[in-house]
């Protein structure tokens, strides 16, 4: 379960575990703080780090329900 800070920015995820044992239920909750990242936040941090030729794919262009981004950093040498 996601909850939304008053931000808008950052979001706690509940993530709730279930278990069986000997016929009794026990639940249990882990909790973490997440900070979103809005597309030009991260094209420039990518950019920043050596990455270029950022491009950005929207959901109806992929078929997958989030974006996704590709980039490319630089020649890769290899050493022998």
């Amino acid at each position: 379960m996601w909850h939304w800070s008053n931000d808008d920015r950052t979001y706690i995820v509940n993530h709730f575990i279930l278990n069986e044992c000997e016929g009794k239920w026990n639940t249990s909750v882990q909790r973490t703080t997440f900070r979103a990242l809005l597309r030009d936040e991260f094209s420039q941090i990518l950019s920043a780090t050596g990455f270029d030729n950022i491009k950005w794919h929207m959901p109806a262009e992929s078929g997958y329900y989030q974006l996704i981004v590709t980039s490319k950093k630089g020649k890769l040498k290899i050493v022998q």
